[in-house]
């Protein structure tokens, strides 16, 4: 019987998110022969999820094993979940955030694909506040998926080097669409030095690098639910959170740079993201300063970045900045 863990890292300040989550993986559809282990990690969130789960019917070849935490982001919670994947020794290993929901068949169409060639799996999703689905919102991924269908197939089974490229330029996968072969995870970890975004994309693209192929499916799964969201609520320049999530942004970007080995074109996609990601943190570092809230300079200095070069380069940016909005 083939292993499918499915790991779920829970922060949530609302009821009944996590028991629909769980409820989804429930009433997934042709599924004969598969063992399924939930991981619940909580990362101390305010809505407890023994509590949520309480009253919920086992159903057969599904257990659920939840782990506590003290709080320290999804990165953190998502490996505690990895490990303890390593240690059942699973076939296949998915993500599911808990607000969000699968729809029946999204096991079944991953595993087809899984049994195949491939042993990275991802499909279009929906978020709660969109009338179009991810890959026909962004234009980049449509136009990608235009080149490469071939068929009336909603499978787009892809060269992981080819698809490599075009997710350095795309964040075309969204965490709780992803399944994938547990042999390509080698001890892989998401990087938890990165809190608040990046840590997933990084992930990935470790993973697509470490894959002989990478399925698309053109149908969407996954409907994105509306809980907490670290990086959708940094992502506003108004909170002071937005420098950190920012500063992870180019550090990402940095790391991207010292661990891989990046063809011109990604190489070149990278820098510039890289240049784009420190403008953004300079100018927010400044703004914030200047209401004495200092969160960019001590990144900065409990940082293993270079601390008076990069203070150089933040300064410059933001008086370039300035410059250009006083001659607009």
């Amino acid at each position: 019987m083939k292993h499918l863990a499915v790991i779920i890292p829970f922060y949530q300040k609302k009821s009944g998110l996590l028991l629909n989550a769980v409820n989804s993986i429930f009433k997934q559809n042709n599924i004969d022969g598969l063992k399924i282990t939930i991981i619940i990690v909580d990362d101390e969130s305010p809505i407890k999820p023994d509590k949520e789960l309480l009253n919920i019917e086992p159903v057969i070849h599904i257990d659920i094993q939840t782990i506590h935490q003290k709080n320290a982001g999804p990165a953190k919670a998502r490996n505690v979940g990895l490990d303890l994947a390593d240690a059942l020794n699973v076939d296949f290993i998915a993500f599911l955030d808990s607000d969000d929901i699968w729809h029946s068949d999204h096991i079944h169409r991953a595993l087809l694909c899984l049994g195949g060639i491939s042993e990275f799996y991802f499909c279009d999703h929906q978020r709660f506040d969109d009338e179009k689905s991810y890959f026909n919102v962004e234009v980049d991924i449509s136009e990608f998926i235009k080149k490469r269908k071939l068929n009336n197939s909603l499978f787009i089974t892809i060269d992981s080097e080819l698809f490599f490229s075009h997710l350095i330029e795309n964040y075309a996968c969204q965490t709780s669409t992803i399944v994938f072969s547990h042999k390509i995870l080698n001890g892989l970890r998401f990087d938890e030095s990165l809190t608040v975004a990046g840590e997933d994309y990084l992930m990935w693209l470790h993973l697509v690098s470490k894959s002989s192929y990478v399925t698309m499916d053109l149908k969407s799964g996954v409907d994105y639910g509306e809980g907490v969201n670290i990086f959708k609520s940094s992502n506003n320049w108004g909170n002071p959170l937005s420098v950190k999530n920012n500063f992870d942004q180019y550090q990402l970007y940095l790391k991207i740079k010292a661990e891989f080995a990046l063809n011109d074109f990604a190489g070149g996609i990278v820098i510039r993201k890289m240049k784009e990601k420190l403008k953004i943190f300079s100018y927010l570092s400044f703004k914030f300063a200047f209401k004495l809230n200092f969160l960019g300079f001590k990144l900065l200095f409990n940082s293993d970045l270079p601390k008076f070069e990069t203070l150089f380069k933040m300064s410059t940016n933001f008086f370039k900045y300035i410059i250009s909005r006083m001659l607009k």
